[in-house]
């Protein structure tokens, strides 16, 4: 992939085995958003060890890679999974940014980031 750079990818081995436990690494791309092109990168959590979950190592390796990105200017990221959801995230709407609102809206009120007598 043209401007990838090495350090973004990153590593967690188990001191003594030298076993990989955890992995995380950034991708670059160009995302077109209208009419602008913005780079971002594709984040990839591909695995985390099943004793290390609990741990809180998840979090530790996006602060690590944000960090690693936010070095080469580029302060936006898109974040995959290989996760199967359970049930349809989005439901048709009249308007495109009315389902992307609601979405955010929803998950706002869920995290109680927002009260819900000041969302508009």
């Amino acid at each position: 992939m043209p401007g990838w750079l090495p350090q973004w990818h990153c590593g967690v081995r188990a001191k003594q085995s030298g076993r990989l436990l955890a992995f995380i690494a950034a991708v670059p791309q160009t995302v077109r958003v209208y009419d602008k092109e913005r780079p971002m990168v594709e984040i990839n959590f591909l695995c985390v060890h099943k004793k290390l979950r609990s741990k809180r190592v998840a979090p530790v390796l996006i602060r690590e890679i944000t960090r690693r990105v936010n070095q080469q200017k580029i302060f936006q990221a898109v974040y995959t999974a290989g996760v199967v959801l359970p049930k349809p995230v989005l439901a048709s709407f009249s308007q495109p940014e009315e389902a992307y609102r609601r979405s955010i809206l929803a998950s706002l009120r869920k995290n109680d980031h927002c009260p819900y007598n000041k969302v508009v």
